[in-house]
């Protein structure tokens, strides 16, 4: 069925026929949900262009440990973020987060789980998901395919490539919705011995006992 909306006459026409009644409370509700927004503005709040976003230095708790390397590319939302400085390239809240991943050959995630769901695409290559409490299980994905972890599952993951993997990941649920990250006992032990610990709210806390404060370049710029 093709629908046809005709501006700024408040028609929608299927196959010719006249709007029916949920057509038009349909359309009511579209209308009292747009935001007017410009050429201009969408591409200076609401575009991330690759290259113009900066990774972040230290994100996660586990980033100094050996194998653990990678750079993190936050566009939308703060997330399950341990940096408290750092903040998304696209502003404003969402129902959800999204983040490119940079992983070298041989590095990726120690096992940790959120309390929602957390979903994966690698883009470039293949991708190793583990999962378990003890990452007892793997799943292979090849380049596009896609995997969608339950809450509360313990995950990790790692690149099994020649050169860098580039991965898509959406975590669900908007800033409050996501909570802090739980990382498996073993990671954070690893951490530690980096000189990386975790306060009581789930941030990183730097080697001068200061909170974190890195930041990060906006959409746009």
């Amino acid at each position: 069925m093709i629908f046809v909306y005709r501006s700024p006459v408040n028609q929608v026409v299927a196959a010719g026929n006249q709007m029916t009644p949920s057509m038009i409370e349909t359309e009511s509700n579209r209308r009292e949900l747009a935001v007017q927004i410009s050429k201009e503005d969408m591409e200076a709040t609401r575009v991330a262009r690759w290259g113009a976003v900066k990774p972040y230095g230290e994100a996660f708790v586990e980033n100094r440990i050996p194998g653990h390397e990678k750079n993190l590319y936050k566009i939308i939302n703060r997330g399950v973020l341990e940096n408290k400085g750092a903040q998304p390239a696209i502003q404003g809240e969402h129902r959800f987060g999204v983040s490119m991943i940079e992983v070298p050959p041989g590095s990726g995630a120690g096992l940790h789980s959120h309390v929602t769901e957390e979903v994966f695409c690698p883009l470039n290559g293949r991708m190793i998901v583990i999962f378990g409490d003890e990452g007892e299980h793997a799943i292979e994905l090849n380049p596009w395919d896609v995997i969608s972890v339950p809450p509360g599952v313990m995950r990790g993951f790692r690149n099994p490539n020649a050169g860098s993997l580039v991965i898509y990941s959406v975590v669900g649920g908007n800033d409050t919705e996501v909570g802090r990250i739980t990382w498996h006992p073993e990671v954070l032990d690893k951490a530690r011995d980096t000189g990386l610990l975790r306060d009581d709210s789930g941030y990183i806390i730097p080697d001068n006992g200061s909170p974190a404060t890195t930041t990060h370049q906006r959409a746009g710029t």
